[in-house]
C-alpha cells in the first residue's frame, strides 16, 4: 500500500471529526522496529519477531505499516485467530480494536486501530507479532519494515524511524553418519557466552588424533584450532574470537568442532558485542 493511501486510510480509523494534518506538521519522534534485530535460528524452527514501538515516543492510538521478508528463506505462520498476533501495548490498552492484516508473497500489510474514545498509547512496548518457520539452512535474511505511518486522533506523527532485523538461519554441520565418540570422550567451553575469549576442554580416554575447527552459524570455517595426535587426558585450546588472518568475528553463534577418528564432537558458543 502506498504512502498516500495510508494516510487517507487512517483517519477513518480514528476519532471523527478531527482532521489529519500534512505530512511535514511533525509532533514527535516514533522509533518502530523489528525486535530482536538479530536472530540465530535452526532450520525447520519456529520463532517470533515483534513489531515493536521504543521507549520516548510519541502517544498514538493507530499505525499502518508494510513489512517484507523473503519466502524462499522464511515462511509465515498465522495465528489462528489472527487477533492473537495483536501485541500487549494495544491489547492492554483497549478492549475494542480496528484490526486488518494480510500477507501474500513475502509482503505483510497490517492497519491497527485503538477504537475507545481519548486512548492513546505510547513505547516502549509490543503492538504486534509475527511468527516465523526457518527454511533453508545457511542462510542469512532481513525482515524489513518498508513503510510505516502512525497517528493520534487524526493527527498524522513524523517522523518515523524504523529499524529492521537480520534473521541468520544455522547450517546443519554434521552430516549423515557422523557417530559420537566413545564414553569418556567429552567437550566444553566456557565462558559461555563469550566477550573476548573462550577455552574449550577436550577430555579424551585414549591417544587420538583429533582436527579443532570454528565454525560460524553459516557453516563456514572461522579458525583451524589445533590438528594432531593428543595422549589420554584433558587439555584446553584457547580462542580469542578471531579468525585465521587474525581479524576478529562479530558477535553471535559459532561452534566448535572436534573430529576424532570415532566420530564428531560440536559445541555452540555464544560471542557477545
Amino acid at each position: 500500500m502506498n504512502r498516500a493511501l495510508a494516510i487517507a486510510l487512517l483517519p477513518a480509523l480514528l476519532l471523527p471529526g478531527l482532521a489529519l494534518v500534512l505530512p511535514g506538521s511533525a509532533l514527535a519522534d516514533i522509533p518502530f522496529s523489528v525486535e530482536p534485530d538479530t536472530s540465530y535460528v535452526a532450520p525447520d524452527s519456529v520463532f517470533v519477531l515483534d513489531l515493536f514501538v521504543d521507549a520516548g515516543s510519541a502517544d498514538f492510538n493507530a499505525y499502518e505499516t508494510t513489512v517484507t521478508f523473503d519466502p524462499g528463506a522464511l515462511e509465515f505462520l498465522e495465528t489462528t485467530p489472527v487477533s492473537l498476533q495483536e501485541g500487549p501495548l494495544m491489547t492492554g490498552a483497549c478492549g475494542t480494536r480496528w484490526h486488518r492484516f494480510d500477507e501474500v508473497g513475502g509482503t505483510i500489510t497490517l492497519t491497527h486501530a485503538l477504537l475507545c474514545a481519548g486512548v492513546s498509547v505510547a513505547g516502549p512496548g509490543t503492538v504486534y507479532r509475527l511468527t516465523f518457520k526457518a527454511l533453508t539452512p545457511g542462510v542469512e535474511t532481513w525482515v524489513e519494515i518498508q513503510e510505516a505511518v502512525f497517528a493520534d486522533a487524526g493527527v498524522q506523527i513524523t517522523p518515523v524511524t524504523t529499524a529492521d532485523a537480520l534473521v541468520t538461519i544455522g547450517a546443519i554441520l554434521d552430516v549423515p553418519g557422523d557417530r559420537t565418540p566413545r564414553a569418556g570422550t567429552s567437550l566444553r567451553a566456557w565462558p559461555n557466552p563469550m566477550r573476548s575469549r573462550s577455552t574449550l576442554e577436550l577430555s579424551l580416554p585414549t591417544e587420538a588424533r583429533v582436527s579443532v575447527t570454528v565454525f560460524d552459524i553459516l557453516g563456514r570455517e572461522v579458525r583451524h584450532l589445533a590438528e594432531g595426535s593428543y595422549p589420554a587426558g584433558d587439555h584446553r585450546l584457547d580462542w580469542d574470537g578471531t579468525r585465521d588472518d587474525g581479524t576478529s568475528v562479530p558477535a553471535g553463534v559459532y561452534l566448535y568442532r572436534v573430529t576424532h577418528p570415532e566420530g564428531v564432537l560440536t559445541r555452540r558458543v555464544l560471542r557477545l558485542p
